[in-house]
Parts: structure tokens; sequence; C-alpha cells
């Protein structure tokens, strides 16, 4: 069985929108040995590849295999031929134009010209459709064929491309149209893959150059991580293979292991330099012209940092975890392709994401086409003819609205139409001073001159949208179980060779780990009792009248939710969105019974998404809005949904949550979170990794000698704070060993403090006096106690299984004066405070115990960040 799993990065994806069409450019432009070939209703194409419709393809068609309809039995029995017609036979280079749903559906295999082997075809940009290339290929002149064959579902493919210009790289779709948009170009790499399968497409300058790697994957911090050490002056680096980028952005983790310097290659003769002690850290920006550094008040060794670092025109800013930390407006970028170095010591890298910057320049040589918007002049100054005078200047639309504003010259009595998000005053290393306004949204901006100006240089950098999305789905109905995607199963034959001749053969060996999508236990995806609900004919539909189904994760804070349903004459569905004390979210649908709204009892499925909001939800029906409404803020729960009356229908059920939002954020540690601060003397792993009744994406804890917290890096403010997570069981588990044992976590602790100490706000402690009771300290101190007796929603059992139900979920909030805490969906505390602390930190930890946490959640207005 073939099939690529990926290790805790997957589970739930990340995910960017499908949010718009691709660039289009005309086939006129592209090189003489180019060749395009479209997606069309001619498409030869066996099951489950389908050919359909599709309006953000580039001409009207993809190939497609849905989510859910792949042969996990039998990979590869799905195929697509085309062919590929070429005027010369030569050396030729295959690019798919491929759209990717998450990391366990973004390959396909591809044979061109009857080559020896099937290669595949492979990349990490999701949601967002992107050019793959897929090796090099002799074609003969005239007609090649093509054969594209099933790997991973949840996959499309629009067109496919041949050229034989080595250096040539597709940025856009082609069509006999033609369109002057921005051409985006996208990368990214989260190394979740085994060393087998090598580093490609990255090119190895210097060293020894690893994905952090072992066959058991809960034992080894940071795994599937680029990693490289370095003895002082012996430099290793490392960049990406394609070395034309003019103007990026390149996003990275990094994670400094013991004192040293390392960081990133912008360009060929620009680096941005750690240098990482016990004590402090510096972070310098080395270019041909100059050296600048500043002190990291708070950059420390084995954490997790984000870095951002934006380069375009002669501007480069740098933040990290969201904080601008530099920025420069005079350096001179070669286009050449970024990535890592490591001088001395040991660093790891990770979830890598490089795209290109829209930006235009006005500076009298190059000029902007302002068009008819603008009410100033040009001046001739030297050999330039600079913008001057007064009145108004209308910012040319581009992209997902203008990001980023720079304005040089003389005179500064100016206002917007619509306030920046901030203003900087930056000054070059001639003196020249330079301001700096920043922009959210997409309304136009114009900017009103109110005395004569002359301006010298106008530079503007255009925003790409852009989504990071939790998903949990879609749940098609049609299988009695799910395959556990977070275990990585996609080894080259050489590995599982080595597994089988390892001593630990048993700790060691992977299978495929199956999870029931029904059930009543709660390692089942939905929750039925009596079978009220069953699959039929690929779809969800209830048995009897008030049949209730109840999905496995607890969600708080803001989610969507997008399902198909079919309603038959006299049949209502209800859908709660909370079911936690008296706040519930309650949206009902039906066929002839009155409802919130209608759906016709057409035998036709039709399309349902619900938004639901902190304080609002709204629903679409087919595409048009049936239902909005102001609704409470509910401290979340998990979802429920009764077929009150007649008969209902559900199917392609998926809940996406947007990771970070105004007023909340979400943690699956599917990725790297380098939100969180791991403190404390006890051991934590950021990591996917199997497990005996869940394999999933968690962090964990082992505090059995010194206690561990994790702390939000975030800081709130408001009267209002939340965090939950799910606390799991950590266990000594090999591989699939059939000896294994469970450990039952106690004195979990959940933290809101107005600082970085658990003595000072309130916290909660779970499980704590060998597990019998459940503490309250209010600035350490106990002021309430419950204890775990009756129906107390978790229950010790002992044994092999510890507790019930094995997966908890712990919400914790300050609500005004009330302190609430909810445990598996029943409200176990509501304290109130005569006088209330002010707190705006999250903590999560434990101490004398083993654990595993995940889907964190935080809710609350953040601070705004300072640079």
């Amino acid at each position: 069985m073939d099939t690529k799993r990926i290790p805790g990065k997957t589970g739930p994806a990340q995910k960017l929108p499908l949010n718009s069409k691709p660039d289009v450019k005309n086939l006129s432009e592209l090189p003489k040995t180019t060749f395009v070939v479209s997606i069309d209703t001619d498409t030869s194409f066996t099951a489950p590849f389908r050919v359909r419709p599709d309006a953000s393809a580039a001409r009207g068609f993809s190939l497609v295999l849905l989510e859910g309809e792949g042969n996990q039995e039998s990979l590869g029995v799905g195929s697509a031929t085309l062919s590929v017609n070429v005027d010369k036979a030569g050396t030729y280079d295959l690019w798919l134009h491929c759209l990717w749903r998450d990391s366990c559906s973004n390959s396909v295999r591809v044979n061109l010209a009857d080559a020896p082997i099937f290669r595949t075809c492979e990349s990490n940009i999701f949601n967002s459709w992107n050019w793959v290339n897929a090796g090099q290929y002799e074609l003969k002149a005239g007609a090649n064929t093509l054969v594209i064959k099933e790997r991973e579902d949840g996959i499309a493919i629009d067109q496919i491309l041949v050229s034989a210009d080595e250096s040539y790289i597709p940025t856009a779709v082609f069509s006999d149209g033609s369109d002057d948009g921005f051409s985006l170009r996208r990368f990214a790499d989260s190394f979740d893959r085994s060393p087998g399968h090598g580093l490609d497409p990255w090119i190895v300058i210097s060293g020894n150059w690893k994905i952090n790697f072992s066959f058991d994957p809960n034992r080894i911090p940071y795994q599937y991580a680029l990693t490289a050490s370095a003895k002082e002056n012996d430099e290793e680096s490392i960049i990406i293979h394609r070395d034309k980028w003019p103007g990026n952005a390149f996003r990275f983790h990094i994670f400094a292991e013991n004192p040293g310097t390392y960081g990133a290659i912008i360009d060929t003769n620009t680096r941005l330099e750690f240098k990482c002690g016990s004590e402090e850290s510096t972070l310098t920006l080395v270019s041909k012209k100059r050296r600048d550094s500043i002190q990291l008040k708070s950059f420390e060794l084995k954490q997790w940092y984000r870095i951002d670092v934006e380069s375009w025109a002669s501007v480069c800013t740098v933040r990290i975890d969201g904080h601008r930390v530099m920025q420069f407006l005079d350096l001179e970028f070669e286009e050449k392709s970024p990535g890592f170095f490591v001088q001395s010591g040991r660093c790891a890298f990770d979830d890598t994401f490089l795209e290109s910057i829209d930006w235009i320049s006005d500076n009298g040589k190059q000029q902007i086409d302002w068009g008819g918007n603008s009410d100033l002049m040009r001046t001739k100054i030297n050999d330039r003819k600079i913008i001057s005078g007064k009145g108004v200047l209308e910012i040319p639309k581009r992209g997902d609205g203008l990001a980023e504003l720079i304005l040089a010259g003389k005179g500064r009595a100016l206002s917007f139409n619509r306030p920046a998000e901030s203003s900087t005053t930056v000054k070059k290393n001639d003196g020249t001073e330079m301001q700096v306004y920043e922009f959210l949204g997409q309304r136009p901006v114009n900017i009103k001159f109110k005395e004569s100006v002359q301006i010298p240089q106008i530079l503007l950098r255009y925003r790409q949208k852009h989504s990071d999305i939790y998903s949990i789905g879609p749940y098609h109905f049609t299988k009695s179980h799910l395959l556990d995607s977070s275990d990585y199963l996609d080894f080259t034959a050489e590995e599982y060779a080595e597994m089988k001749e390892s001593t630990d053969t048993d700790k060691t060996r992977r299978k495929a780990r199956m999870r029931p999508v029904l059930g009543e236990e709660n390692k089942a995806a939905w929750t039925v009792k009596n079978r009220e609900w069953q699959r039929s004919g690929g779809s969800l539909v209830n048995t009897k009248d008030f049949a209730t189904i109840t999905h496995n994760q607890e969600i708080n804070g803001p989610f969507k939710l997008s399902m198909r349903v079919k309603l038959a004459e006299k049949s209502k569905l209800i859908v709660l969105l909370n079911i936690i004390g008296l706040k519930n979210r309650k949206i009902t649908m039906a066929a002839d019974l009155v409802a919130d709204f209608a759906i016709a009892a057409d035998d036709s499925w039709h399309d349902v998404f619900i938004e639901n909001g902190l304080n609002s939800c709204r629903v679409l029906l087919d595409g048009k809005e049936v239902f909005k409404k102001d609704m409470p803020s509910t401290l979340g729960s998990r979802i429920k949904m009764i077929a009150h009356s007649g008969t209902v229908a559900l199917d392609d059920i998926e809940f996406i949550i947007e990771r970070h939002g105004p007023e909340h954020h979400f943690y699956g540690f599917d990725k790297r979170e380098s939100d969180w601060l791991y403190t404390g003397k006890a051991d934590w792993l950021d990591h996917g990794g199997i497990a005996c009744a869940f394999a999933s994406s968690w962090v964990s804890l082992d505090a059995s000698k010194e206690p561990g917290l994790l702390w939000n890096k975030r800081k709130f403010t408001g009267d209002t704070l939340l965090v939950a997570t799910n606390i799991e069981e950590n266990g000594e588990w090999f591989g699939w060993a059939k000896g294994h044992t469970h450990h039952a976590y106690e004195n979990i602790q959940v933290s809101l403090s107005p600082e970085h100490d658990v003595n000072k706000g309130y916290r909660l402690e779970l499980c704590t006096e060998d597990r019998t009771k459940t503490t309250l300290y209010r600035n350490g101190k106990s002021v309430h106690e419950i204890k775990q007796i009756g129906d107390f929603p978790l229950r010790y059992q002992g044994g092999h299984t510890p507790y019930a139900p094995r997966k908890s979920r712990l919400t914790f909030s300050k609500q005004g004066s009330h302190i609430i805490a909810i445990l598996n969906g029943k409200q176990i505390m509501d304290w109130v405070d005569s006088e209330p602390l002010d707190v705006s930190r999250v903590a999560i930890g434990a101490y004398e115990t083993r654990v595993n946490f995940t889907n964190i959640q935080v809710i609350g207005k953040e601070k705004k960040k300072t640079d």
C-alpha cells in the first residue's frame, strides 16, 4: 500500500483558500519551445478520475479525483491519458497545473513518452492552483503520450505544459485571451517526508543537511524538520533550486538547538544572521554595503519562532512572530533563490513558504500609470519627471488591496481616505527620510496632499490574500471506517527493508490505522446511539424521528460548517452549534414545516453553508443567504444534529476553522506552532505520531520529574479570555508492537494570568490529589474545589485504558467576574469573584505526569503588536 500519510503535519490540514481564478496569459507569450495541453471533455480517463466543469480552471474543465473517492486498497486504478505534441525532439521539462487539497492530497504519478518509470508529481501548496514540476523527459517530434495515475485523492489538474527551455518557469495559465495581471509564484516545503525521499527541490551547497527523523515518531523533538550543524567557520548552506525570485516574501520557522550562528539566505549578497547564546541573541542583516545588528530581547534557544522576510524593490522588512524588528529601504537585491545557512551550532528549519510580491515604483524614471485618477502633475528635475503639486492621488487597484505605501520627498501635509494601520519614519543610509504606511483590507486608497509637494519616489506593495485554515473532514459516508492519516506510511522500499531488519521490528513496523465513522465510542468521528443514523447509498440517513448525531470534536470560537442536505416531505433538521447551558445556538431547516428556512423536498441535494461567528450566525442555501442573526457569545461545544421528523440525508460534512482571527486563535499542532513558549525543565515534543486509540497531531509533555508549561506569546486585553484544549493519554507506544502502556495523566494546569506566573491570576488544576479533585486557585491560593465523583464527566478506571472518556476537552474562561470550567461538554464550575483580576496571558501544562495536548483554542481580544 503506497499511500502518502503525513506525520503530524496532517490530520486536518493547513489550507489556502479556493478564492480566485489563476492569472491568465496569452499562448503567444510562451517561448517557442514550450507547449500547453488543457483538460477538456475529450480527455480520456478511467474512474475514479473524472473530468468536470470547473469555473476556477484554466479552460473551464479540470481532471479531478475527489476527496474520499480514491482506491485505498488498490491505488493506481484511476488514470488519465493525454497527447502532448512538440515540434522538435529533445529534452523537455514537464509541468502540471494542480490544485491540491492538503498534505494527504498533493500528488499524482506521471509517465511521459513511455519513460522507464512513473514519477511522483508533488508539491506543498494547498488549495491554490500552482505549477508543479514533474521531471525531465526525452520527447520525439510529434505526439507523445502522457499518463497520469492515481496516487492520492482530493486533487485537480487543468493544464499540462512541456518546455525545452530548462530556465522557463510557468507562473500563469494560458489561453487565447490575455491578461496583464501579476503572475503569482509560490513554493512551500514542510519537510514531511522520510529521508529516503531526498531533499529535492533543495540544492545543498555545502555541509550535511538532513530531515530530522526516526522510525519511532514519539521519541525525538522537531521530527520532520530540516536540520544542519556546523563547527565554527565551517558553514553549511542550502538553497531552493529555482533561482529567480524578483521580489518575494519568505516565511520559515527556526529552532536554535544550541548556541551558534545560523539564519536565512535572502539572495547572493544578502542574508539574515541569528547569533544565539545562552544569555543573549542578536539579529544581523548582512548585505553588500551594510551590516546592521539589533539585540533580540526574547529569542531563546530550543524555541520555535516564525520569521517573515519581505524583499522587494530596495526594501527589506523582517518580522519575528508577527512583530516588525527590522526595515531597510536602500538595499540592492539579486534575483537569486533564498535558502538557509548554519555557520556554527545546530539549528532546525521548518514550514517554509515563498511567494512572489506584487510591487510597483514611481521614481521619475520608472513611472506608474496613474491613469486619470490624479490631480497631481509631473515636474522635470534633472533627468526625472517626478510627481508634484497639490490634490488627490488615487492608488491603482491590484491584487487583494494595497499592503504598504512608501513615500519620499518634501511636504507632509497629507491625509488618506481611510486610516493606515501603522505609520513609521525610516531613515536611509544617506539620511533621507521615508514615510512607511501599512494598510489592511481591500478598499481603494487615495492620498490627499493639502499643500504642494514633490515626491521623488513612491513604492507600492500589494497584498495576496491568504487564509490559514484547519479543516475537519469532509465526511463522505461512503465507507464504515476512515483512514487515520496522522501516522507516516510513505517510506521507500529501502526504509521498509531497514525496518524489517531492525532488532526492534515490532516497534518500528507500520500499518494503516482505521477509525470508525459512526459509533458509540468517543474514538469514532461521530457519536450515534442505537443506530439512529446509518450510512445508506454513500450518505448519512436517519432511521427514526429525533435521531441524534454528535461530532466528536468540540469547537470553541468561530467556524464554518459545509454540508449537503436532502429532505423528504414533512422533514426537519435541527443543528445545535452549542449544547452547553442556556445559550444554545439552534438553526432549523425543513421541508413543508415551520423552520428558520425552507429546503425543497425535490429529491435533490442542497448545499448548506453555516458561518458560526463569535456573536452572530449566517446560513447560505445553494449560495444564497437565507438566515442571519446576532446571537450571544457562547463557550463552544460539540456540534449536534437532530433529524426532528421525516427523512433527512446528510453528506460531505466539513468543519473549517480559521486558525487566526481578530479575537480567536486555533492550534492543531499539525505544524510548528510558534505562538507557544516552552517553559520549565520538563521534556516537550511537538510532533504527530501514533497511539493506540488516537493517531493525531499533538504536543507531548513528560513532566514526570519536572513541571512544564506552555505560555502563549500573545498578550490579550478586555474582560473575557478563554482557553480550551484536548487532553489525551501519553503512552509508551512504539510502532504497532502489541505490548504498550498508557499513562494516566494528572495535575493538569490551565492558567489565565496577568503575566508569566501561574501563581498570579486564575489557575485550574484537573485530576489533583491522586485524581480525586479539580481545584481553582486565585493568586496561588485555593478558592474552590470539586470532587471528581458521581456524575463528574471524567472517570478514572485504571487498567490499560485508565480514563473514560479516553480523550477529554477542557475549557477554562474568565467572563467578567465569572470563572467558568467545562469538561467534556458539561459545566463543572461557575465561580464568581467579587474582586475579579485582570488577566492577559494563557498557559497550559502539568506536573508529575505525562500527557498530550492538541486542538488548543484561545479566545480574547489581543493587544496590538508593537514593533
